[in-house]
Parts: C-alpha cells; structure tokens; sequence
C-alpha cells in the first residue's frame, strides 16, 4: 500500500492553481473530473483529506489516491479518464 501524503507535503504549483481554477469554472467536465480537480486544488489551500472527502461526499480513499496521483503525475493525469479493470 502506498504512504497516504499529508497536507504538509502536498505542494500545488501555482500555474496548475490557476488551470484547475479555470476548468472547474468551465463548466465543461463531468462531476467525476471536477472532484479530482477540486481535490487537488483544495489539498493545495492546505485542507486535510478527511475535510475534502465530506466537502465533496466522496471517499476519503478517493482524496488520497488523486493527491497521490497528481504529486506522481501531475496534471495530465487529472484529464485521463478511469482505466477499466
């Protein structure tokens, strides 16, 4: 199982900032898209997971899998749909 990141260590570049900023006012992607952008755009404003998971009625997993994913990753990997199992 890979190490839950703590708010502490989650550090959100501003340019991402300002793009999840503008995609979750665009109004243009899915509810599932928009929870992973605001998950890592509020883990950004120092929020804890378990703050984010019931401000967004989400799993508390879900947050630390998406922070996890985009410090790995980064952006693009908020953009790509869910692979299949």
């Amino acid at each position: 199982m890979m190490p839950r990141s703590s708010t502490a260590q989650f550090i959100l570049r501003s340019h991402d900032r300002e793009r999840l900023e503008y995609l979750i006012q665009s109004g243009d992607y899915s509810r599932q898209f928009t929870n992973r952008f605001n998950i890592v755009l509020q883990s950004g404003n120092g929020l804890k997971a378990s703050e984010i998971a019931k401000s967004l009625r989400i799993a508390l997993s879900a947050v630390y899998r998406w922070r996890s994913n985009y410090l790995r990753y980064g952006m693009r990997t908020l953009l790509r749909p869910r692979r299949l199992k």
